[in-house]
């Protein structure tokens, strides 16, 4: 769960392991590893690992990223399951069991997926297991969780200059790259808080600091430019 299990990070509450079968659910359909996954259904638990799953929702845009992920397809009684993610460059195969951390009342404490499914949190469980423990996937890059999911080199768009010898900013370029991106099929994320910027900003549009969103669109309407965000909250 913890780097350092004797120094726990600030309002960590107890925890408990449970399989699919023991976990509270407020769905009445059977324990799946996915059923007709859906971006709506993926659920950011009390761990900070917006980036990664910001990703897992662009790369259902491409069905194709999920299965390479996912190798175990259908549930399985004994417990054990195959998650392929690619860590720090080379891919790797992780052996896990169906073992998930829950509160006191048996609810799934980190990542879930509605539905009973178990693709979400076996991912996000697979990477715990690479890094050593949950707490290390805290506050992690969109192009982390974007690189880690596909395998492929990813590119960052800076929005704002961070020195003073940096060119300035061209919104028209990056706007036309934009579109040009979604309609080639790249799948996309964008992420708050970085710089120096105060939180009043990114709050006065309604948008969340040191935040990671998927990017589900990008379009031109009657002038005006539209950025389609989804929240994993």
């Amino acid at each position: 769960l913890y780097i350092d299990p004797k120094q726990r990070p600030k309002n960590s509450t107890d925890i408990i392991w449970l399989s699919p079968e023991n976990i509270r659910s407020n769905s009445r359909e059977r324990w799946t590893v996915y059923n007709n996954p859906h971006f709506s259904d993926i659920k950011q638990g009390v761990l900070g690992d917006c980036w990664l799953l910001s990703g897992l929702v662009v790369i259902l845009e491409q069905p194709a990223l999920l299965e390479k992920i996912i190798l175990t397809k259908e549930y399985c009684r004994e417990g054990c399951y195959l998650v392929r993610l690619c860590h720090n460059g080379q891919w790797e195969t992780v052996i896990l069991d169906d073992i998930f951390p829950c509160d006191i009342n048996g609810n799934l404490i980190y990542s879930k997926a509605s539905r009973n499914q178990l693709w979400v949190p076996l991912i996000e469980k697979a990477l715990a297991k690479l890094n050593g423990s949950y707490e290390s996937l805290i506050s992690g890059l969109t192009v982390e969780g974007l690189s880690t999911l596909t395998g492929f080199p990813c590119e960052s768009i800076k929005l704002e200059k961070n020195g003073q010898n940096e060119e300035e900013i061209d919104k028209d370029m990056i706007w036309a790259r934009l579109l040009s991106m979604k309609e080639s099929g790249y799948i996309m994320g964008a992420s708050c808080g970085r710089n120096n910027i105060d939180d009043s900003v990114y709050e006065d549009y309604g948008l969340f600091p040191r935040h990671a969103y998927s990017v589900l669109n990008v379009k031109e309407v009657l002038n005006y430019r539209l950025i389609q965000l989804r929240n994993p909250w």
